[in-house]
């Protein structure tokens, strides 16, 4: 059936049965109502008593615990102020009646069968998600001034039966009008309470200069923010924790509600489908966030940001659905989840056994009249909001070509597990220097080489596993040692995320230290035999390479020698800079952990030092990378063009007196050193393969999942 305004009654038969409140949704309003007159009249109490005690303590202080109450007012005021303005997110675009009729139509013809309030806009932008809402906070209470949002990757996923669904739950949202106006109301409330104990004073006399000036004023002196701040700030973590409970449960019955309308619109069994599938689109959505910040790395975006993501569950393994399916399975809601576990959901909706009112099919997309048009404008939107202010349409790539190159990076990491048998470590290098006794041998003895390496890889593989998973655990127990050794020369005590280490003097700890640089390089040294197999391995594929570039184009086809040797310099340069990246990712790993010291431990001059001694030695450490690297040319595609590996790792050095942007921007370096690193070996790694198969050798198979590692 053709879609059009006219013909959308044709796909419902009937009405929905009118959803009726279940025992457990009027207790949570029940609940919900008491808990919206209860948090005011506590909090209010509260302040009360501190002011009439502060009075009867100190009678000239009594103004001060007034001011108090009254900055703690103005402070529930300005975080209110600026929830409001972050929920006016730019990358929403605003829908008209006149630009998409068919879908105003469709919306309108689906609450007409719930019985449903007609939102008065649309919004649309990028998220994995649907959602209704009132238009303009509080001031919409008094009617029905609700604005349904919809993510077009929800739309570019499912099906227009799917969609259906979702779209019925959203507008099953707008018929519960009391609970939605309460946990509007609470959940600000508990909104508030959580950003105000977060201790915006110290316990030393400090204060937080984003906290509103009569908020500041009564607890200057260190001994009112010591009495005013801990009391407050632990009740209003109290009544946060109170109000967050009822609202999360709540919204659990609001969703079950929600669902009853969705299952009598389309059915359980669609319901189930829709769960199970949405399950799928919001793993490929976390992947593609990730994928962002590689493809960002290169200069280029998708211009079809929706598309890209459904497009992603085609790269999904087996392994990971196979994930996917068993967390399905597990998915249980907690005490502050605010929607019931996927499980819970369908059994309710197995238990409703509904056939639905909805017989429509196609796709979903099919109620736009230009989708893909709509989608590369939110899309453009949606980057300029959160990636970049500057960017143009021509940074944007087709989702065609994006595929094949995300597909190109899947099959290096997929070439990486099965070349080294899923034996190799990010932190330990991989030997490609050239092999010069192994250039005399002919191709057969090369054959023979790569043969017995590879059944030498196959049959020692759970020994090696053995040993890298003690490599792994000595490097774990290193950096715990050497945590614990930079903390005790500062006089700090471990807290409980650094227990494990009970050493009280500098010579035990010392002694400790040498323990585990001992294990470590023993364990290296067993895995020395590993590292010259596949050395040797790699290098007589680099020389059937550049033979088979040497003869005449034929059938066989020819490798780009130009290519491997390219990628082997590449890795090479990086490996040369390898020990500078790890000391750089020690300096962040240790910045990180002292960073949770630093409350409390203010005036720890040691600690300070420390922490400026390590921004400088980061910084010294980034310039020296970039000198080293500033020669070697990024080996891929990017949209500045030629580049040099040091311009893509840090195209900014930053500023030398900031700590935090020195830190960060080394922290990240690393991150794109590694990566950078992984995906050059695994490009090369799929070119060595091939060589091996001119050989007729074919890919070692994946390690299975059920063996060790």
């Amino acid at each position: 059936m053709a879609l059009s305004p006219f013909t959308l009654h044709e796909m419902f038969r009937g009405r929905v049965e009118p959803v009726l409140l279940t025992r457990r949704y009027k207790i949570g309003l029940f609940a919900l109502a008491l808990t919206m007159i209860m948090l005011p009249l506590v909090c209010a109490g509260a302040l009360a008593v501190l002011a009439c005690l502060f009075q009867k303590l100190a009678p000239q202080l009594g103004w001060y615990a007034a001011l108090y109450c009254t900055g703690v007012v103005l402070f529930f005021v300005r975080i209110r102020m600026n929830s409001a303005r972050r929920a006016r997110r730019a990358d929403r675009l605003v829908l008209a009646p006149t630009d998409e009729p068919l879908l105003f139509a469709y919306v309108e013809e689906v609450c007409r069968r719930l019985g449903a309030p007609m939102p008065r806009r649309i919004h649309i932008d990028c998220q994995m998600n649907a959602s209704a809402d009132f238009r303009r906070g509080l001031l919409s209470f008094p009617g029905n001034d609700l604005v349904l949002t919809i993510g077009l990757p929800l739309v570019a996923g499912l099906s227009l039966r799917q969609f259906t669904g979702v779209l019925g739950h959203e507008l099953g949202h707008f018929s519960q009008r009391s609970g939605m106006r309460l946990t509007f109301i609470v959940r600000n409330i508990a909104r508030c309470f959580n950003v105000l104990s977060r201790e915006p004073l110290t316990f030393h006399g400090g204060v937080d200069r984003s906290v509103p000036l009569l908020l500041r004023l009564p607890c200057t002196p260190s001994l009112l923010a010591n009495v005013l701040v801990w009391p407050v700030s632990r009740l209003m973590w109290l009544l946060g924790l109170v109000s967050n409970a009822a609202s999360s449960f709540m919204l659990r019955q609001m969703e079950f509600d929600a669902d009853r309308y969705e299952i009598r619109l389309v059915g359980s069994a669609t319901f189930a489908s829709t769960t199970r599938r949405l399950r799928l689109l919001n793993y490929a959505a976390r992947q593609t966030y990730e994928d962002l910040r590689e493809i960002w790395s290169d200069g280029r975006l998708v211009d079809n940001f929706p598309r890209y993501l459904v497009s992603r569950l085609n790269l999904l393994s087996g392994i990971e659905i196979n994930a996917i399916r068993r967390g399905f399975e597990s998915n249980v809601a907690g005490l502050f989840d605010a929607h019931p576990g996927d499980c819970e959901r369908i059994e309710s909706a197995l238990r409703e056994d509904s056939a639905g009112i909805f017989c429509g099919a196609g796709p979903a997309t099919s109620l736009f009249r230009d989708f893909d048009g709509l989608a590369r404008a939110v899309s453009l939107t949606f980057y300029r909001e959160f990636v970049a202010e500057d960017i143009r349409a021509p940074s944007l790539v087709s989702v065609h070509e994006l595929v094949g190159r995300q597909r190109a990076i899947r099959d290096g990491q997929s070439a990486l597990l099965r070349y080294f048998q899923d034996l190799w470590h990010p932190a330990r290098l991989v030997t490609l220097s050239a092999a010069p006794h192994l250039e005399t041998l002919s191709l057969s003895e090369l054959s023979g080489l790569i043969r017995r390496l590879r059944l030498k890889l196959i049959r020692h593989r759970l020994a090696y596993r053995a040993l890298l998973d003690r490599y792994d655990d000595c490097r774990r127990a290193k950096s715990r040692t050497d945590r614990a050794a930079a903390l005790l020369a500062i006089q700090l005590r471990l807290r409980p995320f650094d227990s494990g280490l009970n050493r009280s003097s500098a010579a035990a700890m010392a002694s400790a230290t040498r323990e585990a640089d001992a294990r470590l390089a023993s364990v290296a040294d067993g895995l020395k035999e590993f590292d010259s197999d596949m050395h040797h391995r790699l290098a007589a594929a680099g020389i059937v390479i550049r033979r088979a570039a040497a003869e005449p184009a034929d059938a066989t086809g020819s490798i780009p020698a130009p290519d491997f040797e390219g990628l082997r310099a590449t890795l090479e340069g990086l490996n040369a800079s390898f020990a500078h990246c790890a000391a750089l990712q020690r300096n962040c790993a240790l910045h990180a952990t002292l960073l949770h010291y630093v409350p409390g431990n203010e005036d720890n001059r040691k600690l300070s030092a420390l922490l400026q001694r390590l921004k400088d030695e980061s910084k010294t450490g980034m310039e020296l990378l970039h000198r080293n690297l500033s020669d070697l040319v990024y080996p891929f595609e990017h949209a500045a063009g030629l580049l040099s590996v040091a311009d893509f790792l840090l195209p900014v050095l930053p500023a030398a007196h900031d700590r935090d942007a020195v830190m960060q921007a080394a922290a990240m370096l690393v991150e794109s050193f590694q990566r950078l690193y992984h995906r050059a070996l695994g490009r090369l790694l799929l070119l060595a393969e091939r060589a091996e198969r001119l050989l007729g050798f074919a890919p070692l198979p994946l390690p299975r999942e059920d063996e060790p590692g």
